[in-house]
């Protein structure tokens, strides 16, 4: 989500606590990594934010991460039915 909270600290949050899971549990039976897995990462609650805070998170993402998230509402359905087609998409490769 993006209401209080950094949104690109919390997506290098959520990796780091992947590798650490990784890294916790590769000797594990049955273990598989989380960390390498492909990501479909969106940014909720663009209808709380304005264009221009917007444009500057996907900027962040670009530079630091080198990809721009996907930016949805679920309240408005903003870009609903594009994320739906992309985990679509990463379920039928």
């Amino acid at each position: 989500g993006m209401s209080g909270r950094e949104a690109f600290e919390d997506y290098e949050d959520l990796n780091h606590e992947l590798r650490m899971y990784d890294v916790s549990n590769k000797d594990k039976d049955g273990f598989f990594t989380l960390s390498s897995r492909p990501q479909i990462v969106a940014l909720n609650k663009a209808d709380s934010i304005s264009e221009m805070e917007v444009e500057k998170l996907l900027r962040t993402f670009q530079e630091r991460a080198g990809f721009k998230p996907l930016v949805i509402s679920a309240v408005t359905g903003l870009n609903i039915r594009e994320l739906l087609l992309k985990i679509g998409e990463y379920l039928y490769q």
